[in-house]
């Protein structure tokens, strides 16, 4: 019998808070390349916002990265936008860049909702958030992330100049976003 893959041994089935707010299935393509994401590792980020704790939240955009169009992104971030998320990672362990996978019997058939990385606060009690996860052959690895709007403003701190003109030029050149999620985006950086 061939021996399992890491993903097969560890991995969870994607949960549907994970799904594509608009097909309400699974993500199909890398946002950026377009590639067929069956058996190709990828990250899915979403983002959400409400104006009080009793509103609905509003998707204010969601996308998918093959690994390939995720490392080249990765790989525009300035020296000092990458030297300010290590300290801060140091500070908030929950933050660091890289993923951290964290594997429990407890969880093995299904991935739970996570909290914020430096507030610990559940999606419900946040007016925004931003979600990310990795998957490989279809399977979430490790847990998925979550960056409240706390968390999102230290992020949105470490970026130097050069890293925020990219981020901008990035989200402008991809997304085709309603003029007050533009706004949005301009005036906080997005960070996954």
């Amino acid at each position: 019998m061939a021996e399992k893959s890491f993903a097969e041994q560890f991995g969870k089935p994607i949960p549907e808070w994970l799904y594509s707010e608009n097909t309400k299935q699974p993500f199909a393509n890398c946002t950026l390349c377009h590639q067929n994401l069956t058996n190709v590792k990828y990250t899915i980020c979403k983002s959400f916002s409400r104006l009080s704790l009793e509103d609905s939240f509003v998707l204010n955009f969601e996308l998918v990265m093959c690994q390939d169009c995720s490392e080249t992104y990765s790989n525009n971030f300035s020296k000092e936008t990458l030297s300010a998320f290590e300290k801060l990672a140091k500070e908030y362990p929950g933050l660091s860049p890289n993923i951290q996978i964290v594997i429990t019997d407890v969880y093995k058939d299904y991935l739970p909702k996570p909290i914020c990385a430096v507030t610990k606060k559940t999606m419900e009690e946040l007016y925004e958030y931003e979600l990310s996860a990795y998957v490989s052959e279809n399977l979430v690895i490790g847990s998925a992330n979550l960056l409240g709007e706390k968390a999102i403003k230290l992020l949105d701190d470490c970026l130097s100049d050069e890293s925020s003109g990219f981020m901008d030029d990035f989200f402008n050149s991809l997304i085709d976003l309603p003029p007050e999620i533009s706004t949005i985006l301009k005036e906080k950086k997005i960070i996954f």
